[in-house]
C-alpha cells in the first residue's frame, strides 16, 4: 500500500500543492492563486480546496493521506505551527495555522517557514542530498535562508533561525522592509539589482531599471557593459555575505536557488573572488557552492518531507 502526503508551498501570489509518495516522487500537482482575500478564513478555505483537488485524483483508495506539510512565508513557530508574522499576509499575527488547517482537513498538519522547507527539499532530493550540513539561500525579492545540520532543519531557540537576509553588511546602508538598514537582502535581491543600476552612471539607466532580472541577464549576455557590471557587483555582495556565514558558522557547503540563480554564470565568479578576499584561505579551499536542483518542486518536497520523514 502506497502512503501519500501533501506538500504545500504557500507564496505571496500563488500556492503550489503536491501529492508526494514516500520515495519523494511528486505524483500530482496543483496551483491556485492566492487572490486579494488574505484573512485567516479565506486562506484556510484556499488550502483546503487545493488539498481536496489532489485527494480526488488518488486512484487507489487504499493509499491514505498521512498528513499535510505547509511552508509559509514569515516568522514561524514550527513546533506549535503558529505564524507569528508574515510579510505577505499582514493580518497574520500569532495565527495558529497548524491547528486551524488540521481541524479543516482532519489530518495531521506540519507548518514551517517556506525557506526552511525549500532547504529540506534540496536536502532530501536535490543539490544538498550529499551534504550532512549546508546553508540554503533562495535569491529573489529578498533572501530566504534555511540551515541544515545533521540532515535536519536547524530552527534555533525559538524557531526563528535562517533569517540570514537580514545580516547587516552596510551599517549606514539602504533602509530595509524589516525596519533596519543595510541588510544583505537589500543588495542581493531583485531590489538590490535595481539599486545598483540606480546608483550607476549607465547611459541607458532608464532601460535597465525597467528590465526584469531575466531581461538584465539577456542584456548582459548580449554585451551591455552596465548590465554586466551590475551582475558582477551583485556577485561581490553575495560573496561577502557568504564569507560572513562561513566565518560565523564554520559551515562550508552552500546551495543557491531562487529565480535570480538563473543568472548564475554572470555572478558566480565574482562571488568566489569576493569570498576569497574575506575569509581564510583554508576556509575557501573547503567551501562548495552549488546551484539548487529542484526549482519550484523544492518547497513541495520539503513540506511533504516534514510528514514523510517525521519520527
Amino acid at each position: 500500500m502506497k502512503k501519500l502526503s501533501i506538500g504545500i508551498d504557500l507564496g505571496g501570489t500563488n500556492v503550489r500543492f503536491g501529492l508526494v509518495d514516500n520515495n519523494g516522487k511528486i505524483v500530482r500537482q496543483e496551483m491556485l492563486s492566492v487572490g486579494n482575500s488574505r484573512d485567516h478564513a479565506s486562506i484556510i478555505f484556499l488550502l483546503s480546496e487545493g488539498v481536496r483537488k489532489l485527494r480526488t485524483q488518488i486512484t487507489d483508495n487504499r493509499s491514505p493521506i498521512t498528513g499535510v506539510g505547509v511552508g509559509a512565508p514569515g516568522i514561524v513557530d514550527s513546533k506549535n505551527g503558529i505564524i507569528l508574522r508574515s510579510p505577505h499576509y499582514p493580518l497574520w499575527h500569532n495565527f495558529p495555522l497548524k491547528r486551524e488547517l488540521s481541524k479543516a482537513l482532519n489530518v495531521p498538519v506540519s507548518v514551517d517557514n517556506d525557506a526552511n522547507l525549500i532547504a529540506a527539499g534540496e536536502a532530501w532530493k536535490g543539490a544538498g542530498k550529499k551534504f550532512k550540513n549546508f546553508i540554503m539561500l533562495t535569491l529573489g525579492t529578498g533572501i530566504g535562508g534555511g540551515i541544515i545540520i545533521d540532515k535536519k532543519v536547524f530552527h534555533g531557540d525559538s524557531g526563528f533561525a535562517g533569517e540570514i537576509g537580514h545580516m547587516v553588511i552596510d551599517f549606514n546602508g539602504e533602509i530595509c522592509d524589516c525596519g533596519g538598514r543595510g541588510c544583505w537582502e537589500n543588495y542581493v535581491s531583485i531590489d538590490g539589482l535595481k539599486w545598483m543600476l540606480k546608483t550607476s552612471a549607465a547611459p541607458n539607466k532608464e532601460e535597465l531599471l525597467a528590465a526584469t532580472p531575466k531581461k538584465l541577464f539577456e542584456m548582459a549576455k548580449d554585451g551591455d557593459t552596465s548590465a554586466h557590471a551590475a551582475w558582477k557587483k551583485f556577485g561581490a555582495y553575495l560573496g561577502a555575505g557568504i564569507a560572513s556565514l562561513i566565518n560565523v558558522t564554520g559551515m562550508f557547503s552552500y546551495v543557491i536557488g531562487g529565480g535570480i540563480a538563473n543568472a548564475w554564470e554572470l555572478f558566480i565568479n565574482e562571488t568566489n573572488k569576493e569570498l576569497a578576499r574575506r575569509t581564510y584561505k583554508e576556509s575557501v579551499e573547503r567551501t562548495v557552492i552549488k546551484r539548487a536542483e529542484l526549482g519550484d518542486s523544492a518547497g513541495i518536497l520539503g513540506a511533504a518531507s516534514s510528514i514523510v520523514r517525521r519520527k
